[in-house]
């Protein structure tokens, strides 16, 4: 797979990555890889702390050559590992839009009831006691 297949890989519409290449001791190289993260970052909890995880760069440092032959690879293995994160956030942030949702159901007041008649003509007519039979009632 070639540098910008790995590359494909490592990103999506919502990221971006910045390289940056400068010399090192020895003829080496320092190529740093860092994640420009694009949306609105939770400020606490697990997809926080997964949000920082991903704003990782990644640093490497050593001979031209081996970055050559190497740099694919453990491109593809960034790649992988920000692919896991971004699940994982993606999991979080499910989890707390049904919790917040659910929660705000819970909050809303029940159904309020019926407000009293404000005219006696239209209350409802309490019941009557049964009636009780009188001598005059009876009939033989």
């Amino acid at each position: 797979m070639s540098l910008f297949q790995h590359l494909a890989l490592a990103l999506n519409t919502a990221d971006a990555l910045t390289f940056r290449i400068q010399g090192a001791e020895n003829g080496k190289l320092r190529l740093t890889v860092i994640p420009e993260l694009k949306g609105e970052a939770p400020t606490e909890g697990d997809g926080a702390d997964l949000r920082a995880a991903l704003a990782l760069p990644l640093v490497l440092t050593d001979d031209p050559a081996r970055l050559d032959a190497g740099f694919t690879e453990i491109l593809r293995e960034y790649a992988a590992q920000r692919a896991s994160l971004k699940q994982s956030l993606a999991v979080i942030d499910s989890l707390q839009k049904a919790n917040a949702k659910a929660a705000s159901k819970a909050s809303k007041p029940a159904a309020t009831p019926p407000e009293p008649a404000k005219n006696a003509a239209d209350a409802p007519k309490a019941a009557s006691a049964p009636a009780t039979a009188t001598d005059d009632d009876i009939l033989l």
